[in-house]
């Protein structure tokens, strides 16, 4: 995880690194890591005029959004 953080800092202009260091972060339990860095990923790939990618990475944004409210509900 410790080496995708750092592939997002030399390489901070890559959607694909940063979902994949979302997907390291949900493996871990870091939901809000994660969906800063799927927001990341979303801002790039509209940025880049990649509206279909964008849109599926959206919606991962979404659910990994949701799946933090419901830890949320468990750990109260």
């Amino acid at each position: 995880m410790v080496l995708l953080r750092e592939a997002c800092c030399l390489e901070p202009e890559d959607p694909r690194l940063w979902t994949l260091y979302a997907t390291a972060c949900i493996r871990q339990r870091r939901i809000d890591d994660a969906a800063r860095a799927l927001s990341q990923a979303v801002w790039l790939r509209e940025r880049q005029g990649d509206d279909v990618r964008a849109a599926v990475t959206r919606r991962l944004l979404e659910r990994t959004r949701a799946a933090s409210g419901a830890w949320l509900r468990c750990a109260a």
